[in-house]
């Protein structure tokens, strides 16, 4: 049962319920595209965004923290270099009587055969170029630790593509063709001589026409991937590839009652599926059917022949319910799902106006950003009470997009960084001469929320979660600082080094606000390095790295040394491995003293911009060493003589950051895929450093750690 709250279809000018919110921009950029549309962008998960307004080619977005100054786009964007111009459905029509099918259709299905592509390919002189319909990136990595990217084209075809995390280009997956082994494999065998009329030869065709598709959410990391695939005949096949994609391992198949799909969308449990008519259904990943789906429910009922484009499912824990937003031209409509069944759906419905709607994002559980084609934006806030749902509409002010339409919206994982994607609409694109300018997208990166993007990162350092999941949040924090690079005070002064205390236990909470402290000087001595009024304070920025990265060198051994202390018996690793802290602690040691002695002797330290600051820096190491000379002595004597210290060398070979053993040489490696600190490619024997059941995080960065193989 669906409950509709009339009253809350209102249009935008009776639902301005407080002051204009505005879009704060932060950077912005453009990418060329030959062909475009509304909805132009999809992401499941912020960080990594897929374009689908081109023709042929797939074009991907891909977050990162590592922007630099002179280019400070938080994405990297990566490319497949030849098109996907597959036709997987041409040898369908081998043996098939198309002229003759022609001369017996009436008007309708004459017209429905002639204007659609996909049945008189073979027939035609000029077959029209592949378009590009959909392009999304696996939730799972493959077994060899690159990313896994499945795009679809008009005729059907689905190519499989890979790349390394962070690179430019895209290459095509060997092994496994998802639409020939549909055509060839799964669909049973017709006879192809008995096909008479146009009604019979489309639904041969339609079967294995696959028109959209979506990948289903991993529920454990180490799940396989799973490809959901939608027919032109309304079918759904769940395909469960291998772990490196090349093998199909099992499949299966619900037959429906809609149209050709034109839209998916999973989200945990559920998929969300559209036809070109307008109905949509909702349906739960089930194991125990034998389809693995099962219908819940239609949501929209009414074939009002428009198909559905863009969707957004998010999940209100606090009221146990998910909220399904809908696009139907300038209308957005709302459902509120209770977890429980049996629990009543509520339903309401905003007119936004600008005779479409053009984009649609989530910004947190109750609310979204839609944009419209005359390029207005606003902030839509659900509200709840008395089972009665109700949105009401905000305005967002955006400068200087009088030229453009908006095409897409889409919000980073953390939800801290909306990103609007612009086209020079029809009369400012007829007096831009270039061609090449007329087919750029613009990208606008900013945010409308005021929130303190320090303490929101501070917030994300737990034990065993990788700083990765807050990529957005670390560009964020990148881009506010070059926006404020005349004035970096407030950051500097965020979690002083001087202010530290190392007089009692370490503990993981001060290791975290090192590596916070890290990010931050980390682009302040980018900035200092590379703008030219900044650059009279490079060698004091490297100064404070150094011992910032001391101070988080030593806070891991003591953590480590502290841990196995608490075991009764040491393996041979272990011990070998607190032999090489000690060893890598009395090196620090030594260098922060030489450094602090040397500077406060040196009559140049009155003559430096900030001599007072590099003062306390001095002093400072001084006392650092000392308390750290105690610390390490009482963990030394804790551990016995079953550890012996080893010699002092003058010049640190290439060592593990977690353990200090040397690293061997060898093409395999494993490193921090923020900030590229290597480690040993053995991950289980450092992980006899750690409690059981953690995660293998940086010490320096709090990154999780990526494997390259020689034999990859």
């Amino acid at each position: 049962m669906t409950k509709d709250t009339e009253s809350s279809v209102t249009d935008g000018s009776q639902n301005d319920t407080s002051d204009t919110l505005r879009f704060r921009q932060l950077i912005k950029g453009d990418i060329k595209q030959d062909s475009l549309r509304e909805f132009v962008s999809y992401t499941a998960d912020g960080d990594r965004i897929t374009l689908v307004g081109a023709k042929s080619d797939v074009i991907t977005l891909e977050m990162t923290s590592k922007a630099s100054c002179h280019v400070p786009f938080p994405f990297i964007v990566a490319c497949l270099d030849s098109p996907v111009n597959e036709r997987p459905l041409d040898v369908l029509h081998v043996g098939v009587n198309l002229v003759d099918i022609y001369e017996n259709c009436h008007v309708l299905e004459a017209q429905q055969l002639s204007l659609e592509p996909v049945y008189m390919t073979i027939c035609s002189t000029e077959v029209p170029e592949s378009r590009l319909v959909a392009s999304q990136w696996s939730p799972q990595i493959l077994s060899n630790g690159q990313m896994l990217l499945a795009a679809l084209n008009t005729y059907g075809a689905i190519t499989l593509l890979c790349k390394p995390a962070e690179h430019t280009h895209w290459s095509r997956l060997d092994g496994l063709n998802v639409s020939t082994t549909l055509r060839d494999t799964l669909l049973p065998v017709r006879n192809v001589s008995k096909i008479q009329n146009f009604k019979q030869f489309k639904a041969f065709i339609d079967r294995a026409w696959i028109t959209m598709f979506t990948w289903r959410p991993a529920n454990e990391p180490n799940a396989g991937h799973v490809l959901v695939l939608g027919t032109a005949n309304g079918s759904l096949w769940s395909l469960t590839l291998s772990s490196d994609a090349r093998t199909l391992l099992q499949h299966r198949v619900l037959n429906t009652s809609l149209n050709r799909i034109c839209y998916m969308l999973a989200f945990e449990d559920l998929l969300l599926v559209g036809d070109v008519s307008g109905v949509v259904h909702l349906y739960r990943f089930n194991n125990d059917e034998e389809s693995g789906l099962s219908l819940i429910r239609p949501v929209w009922e009414k074939a009002d022949r428009m198909g559905l484009q863009k969707a957004i499912i998010s999940r209100f824990t606090e009221r146990e319910c998910y909220y399904i937003s809908l696009c139907k031209a300038a209308n957005l409509l709302i459902w509120c799902i209770p977890w429980q069944e049996g629990n009543e759906w509520l339903h309401t419905r905003i007119y936004v106006g600008g005779m479409k709607i053009t984009g649609l994002c989530t910004l947190d559980s109750t609310s979204f950003a839609v944009a419209t084609s005359t390029s207005k934006l606003y902030r839509i806030n659900l509200s709840q009470e008395d089972k009665k749902l109700t949105a009401s509409m905000q305005p967002v002010a955006i400068d200087d997009c009088e030229d453009y339409q908006i095409i897409g919206l889409f919000s980073s994982r953390q939800r801290n960084l909306l990103t609007v994607l612009f086209h020079p609409n029809k009369e400012y694109a007829g007096n831009i001469y270039a061609t090449s300018l007329r087919n750029q997208l613009k990208l606008r990166v900013g945010k409308i929320h005021n929130g303190n993007i320090l303490t929101k990162l501070a917030d994300t350092f737990q034990p065993n979660t990788p700083i990765n999941q807050s990529t957005d949040l670390l560009a964020e924090l990148r881009l506010e600082l070059f926006a404020t690079s005349k004035n970096l005070q407030k950051y500097i002064n965020f979690h002083r080094l001087t202010a530290f205390q190392f007089d009692k236990e370490a503990t993981e909470s001060q290791q975290h606000q090192l590596q916070l402290k890290y990010h931050i000087m980390a682009t302040i001595f980018h900035l200092r390095a590379n703008l030219l009024w900044l650059t009279l304070q490079t060698e004091e920025s490297h100064k404070e790295m150094q011992l910032l990265l001391a101070m988080l060198a030593m806070t891991h051994m003591r953590l480590r040394l502290k841990y196995l202390c608490s075991l009764k018996e040491l393996s041979p690793f272990q011990k070998e491995a607190a032999q090489c802290m000690f060893a890598e602690a009395q090196r620090l040691k030594k260098l922060l003293l030489e450094d602090s002695r040397k500077g406060l002797d040196s009559p140049e330290t009155e003559n430096l911009p900030n001599s007072k600051g590099t003062h306390d820096r001095h002093c400072f190491q001084e006392a650092f060493v000392q308390q750290m000379k105690i610390n390490f002595d009482d963990l030394h004597a804790q551990l016995g003589k079953d550890v012996i210290e080893i010699p002092e060398e003058e010049q640190p070979k290439r060592r593990c950051c977690v353990s200090y053993l040397q690293l061997p040489f060898s093409l395999d490696r494993r490193y921090c895929s923020q900030c590229s600190r290597p480690v040993l490619v053995d991950q289980e024997k450092l992980l006899q450093l750690y409690k059981p059941g953690s995660t293998l995080l940086c010490p320096c960065c709090h990154g999780s750690y990526a494997l390259d193989l020689a034999t990859a």
